[in-house]
């Protein structure tokens, strides 16, 4: 099988993933090493292969689809999945909407934490580490040229996409587990590598910068 080349991102490399270094962090049966920043040195991002042929049947054993049907009117959308749930979008009043649901890129984030969360999960059990919940604060940013520049008909001189994630995710493990730093730092490495929307995100140019830390949980004394 002759080499592989990224075809979407071939510029782009994992600039980071910190973990800061904090006091260590103690909790009734949970003991954690002091974690340190992460910083892979130009690890490429795998997300967009030129396939051969054998890796298209083995991608097509493996293939997971998606389908969504949606309505809209005016500036909102609703929406409806093949597994029974609905969506609705909307956009704010200033922007010409009506303000009744999320916008599309809030729903991006959102997708983004549920799927860091189902990720982690299998990272985490894959490892042997019980996580019990995690706690997200992200923010996001994007440059408004890059929808809103005229002339209408010209390209813009700032892409639309957004530009920079950025935040905390606190996980809480099962009680009496000890997590290492070697430990967390693989989990926040796989969960982002495994997860289809944040692969997709970076894919895009998007940089992420998240801290990863364990949730320090108060428990009753016995």
């Amino acid at each position: 099988m002759g080499a592989r080349r990224c075809i979407l991102c071939s510029f782009a490399t994992i600039t980071r993933l910190r973990i800061p270094s904090l006091p260590p962090v103690t909790a009734p049966g949970l003991t954690l090493v002091t974690p340190t920043r992460v910083d892979p040195p130009g690890r490429r991002l795998a997300c967009s292969w030129a396939a051969t042929e054998d890796d298209e049947s083995q991608s097509a054993l493996h293939r997971k689809t998606y389908h969504i049907k949606g309505s809209g009117r005016r500036s909102g959308v609703e929406m409806t999945t093949d597994t029974g749930h609905s969506l609705r979008t909307d956009v704010p009043h200033k922007m010409g909407g009506k303000d009744e649901a999320p916008q599309p890129v809030e729903h991006l984030l959102a997708a983004y934490l549920g799927c860091t969360q189902a990720t982690a999960l299998y990272v985490g059990r894959m490892m042997s580490l019980r996580v019990e919940s995690m706690e997200y604060d992200v923010t996001a940013f994007r440059d408004e040229r890059g929808a809103l520049e005229l002339p209408i008909d010209a390209v813009p001189s700032v892409p639309a996409r957004l530009q920079r994630i950025s935040g905390t995710v606190a996980v809480e493990f099962k009680a009496g587990i000890e997590v290492t730093e070697g430990q967390l730092q693989i989990l926040a490495e796989q969960t982002e590598t495994r997860c289809p929307v944040a692969n997709m995100i970076r894919a895009s140019g998007c940089d992420i910068d998240v801290n990863w830390t364990v949730k320090k949980v108060s428990r009753p004394e016995d």
